[in-house]
């Protein structure tokens, strides 16, 4: 079993430069503890008693928690960009850093017709000890979206899109 509690603490500002332009940013600090129990039941055939053996390991983590946001609005369509980090508790026990960043384009070809392309990079690096040996599991991700959009009413939209994602994952130990 695995128990985790994170304490965050967090402040951010956004600013709009115009009507069309905004920014964002916030900062801040995770720290998590976690606690992570196993339990080992021997059976002797049935001969002796059971024998439990039950060990208990804690860690602590702390890291910074960031985020920055830009979106800004043309006559011919807008961009949006965005960047974070943040440190979270891991399944097996330790900790996991990701990073991401992501830029959308949307172009309008139309009144009712858009067309638009999403790039995200996101960054997953974890460490974890267990009976004293740390593992290192990392994964990139990339993923890259084209679409076209139409507007039939305003409340129905039809999009037809392609995702591309490429996986690369990095193991140590």
């Amino acid at each position: 079993s695995q128990k985790s509690s994170t304490l965050n603490y967090q402040a951010g500002v956004q600013y709009s430069f115009d009507e069309r332009t905004r920014f964002s940013v916030s900062a801040g600090i995770r720290d998590t503890d976690t606690e992570r129990t196993s339990r080992q039941t021997i059976d002797f055939l049935g001969l002796l008693p059971n024998s439990t053996t039950t060990s208990v390991q804690s860690s602590k983590s702390s890291g910074n928690v960031f985020s920055a946001n830009f979106d800004h609005k043309f006559d011919w369509g807008s961009l949006d960009i965005s960047a974070g980090r943040q440190l979270t508790p891991a399944s097996t026990g330790g900790q996991r850093n990701t990073t991401n960043f992501s830029a959308s384009l949307k172009y309008n070809l139309a009144e009712r017709w858009t067309s638009g392309i999403t790039a995200t990079y996101l960054l997953s690096e974890s460490a974890a000890t267990t009976a004293g040996d740390t593992t290192n599991n990392n994964r990139t991700y990339i993923t890259l979206s084209p679409n076209i959009r139409w507007r039939w009413t305003p409340e129905i939209n039809l999009e037809l899109s392609y995702i591309y994602r490429q996986q690369e994952f990095e193991s140590l130990n």
